[in-house]
């Protein structure tokens, strides 16, 4: 995979994809972003595991055309978000605050079909967004792809949201929201509350209502949460051939861990 070479010496990697080897080549420019060009130029290569490569904003319209598995690609969707607000977050801990965020240039990499793809974010992709012209502030850029991905222009479109072919269940269209309002407000943890929000979908216990057992609420939260991890440490068991877990797992894992009773209440007061 040829990324155009323009790294300065301090960038950091945010790929959490596996790269088995990297080196510099120069190639011809239509390998690179010109098509039917002659000229080369001195590009960075990166050799992946086999898989399936393709960029957010065509996986965003290929998802869109499909008429079924709603809740499948609402899980590969959210994920990919949550991926580009961890790069994102990480760019900020940098001190950036604008970025230029082009859906049709960061790859995603599928190395199994039930699995959510990887949002693979080379140095280059970084340098990319920072320097590039057009930038917008974090937290617009966040709810720009959000909108993409969901095919609305605002907020109040996620009444009529429809996904594959089927209306946003409300429970679904109301943590959207939830993300959007957040993200509007630009404040300094705006990023950390649409993550909180992204990973509470994927992974929280969604299914746990405060009303159906006030009295009991936070017992109910706690075995909720130690049954989660038991599963994971089981399902990470037997795995253990495996060199690595997957970085879909990864992300569950580590909101497991940094979960808590307290944290989940604060969540689900927020919805």
């Amino acid at each position: 995979m040829p990324r155009k070479q323009s790294i300065p010496q301090n960038a950091r990697n945010l790929n959490r994809y596996p790269v088995l080897a990297s080196f510099t080549d120069n190639l011809h420019r239509s390998q690179i972003s010109v098509p039917h060009s002659p000229f080369t130029e001195w590009a960075s290569v990166y050799v992946l595991q086999r898989c399936t490569v393709t960029t957010v904003e065509r996986f965003a319209e290929n998802t869109a055309l499909q008429k079924d598995n709603q809740q499948v690609h609402l899980r590969n969707c959210c994920f990919v978000l949550l991926q580009l607000i961890h790069s994102i977050k990480s760019l900020q801990a940098d001190g950036i605050e604008e970025v230029s965020c082009d859906l049709s240039r960061l790859i995603l990499v599928q190395s199994q079909e039930d699995k959510p793809p990887v949002l693979a974010v080379f140095p280059e992709d970084a340098t990319h967004m920072t320097l590039c012209e057009n930038r917008k502030t974090l937290c617009q850029t966040v709810l720009s792809a959000l909108y993409f991905f969901l095919r609305i222009n605002q907020a109040n479109d996620l009444d009529e949201c429809e996904m594959n072919g089927e209306r946003l269940a409300e429970s679904v269209a109301h943590i959207f929201k939830a993300i959007a309002k957040v993200l509007l407000e630009e404040k300094a943890s705006s990023l950390s509350q649409a993550k909180w929000f992204l990973e509470y979908m994927l992974w929280g216990p969604v299914d746990v209502k405060i009303l159906d057992c006030r009295k009991d609420f936070n017992n109910v939260l706690q075995r909720w949460l130690d049954f989660q991890r038991a599963q994971m440490v089981k399902s990470i068991i037997s795995q253990l051939h495996n060199s690595h877990l997957q970085v879909y797992e990864e992300y569950q894992l580590v909101f497991l861990l940094n979960s808590s009773v307290k944290s989940l209440k604060n969540i689900i007061s927020k919805l």
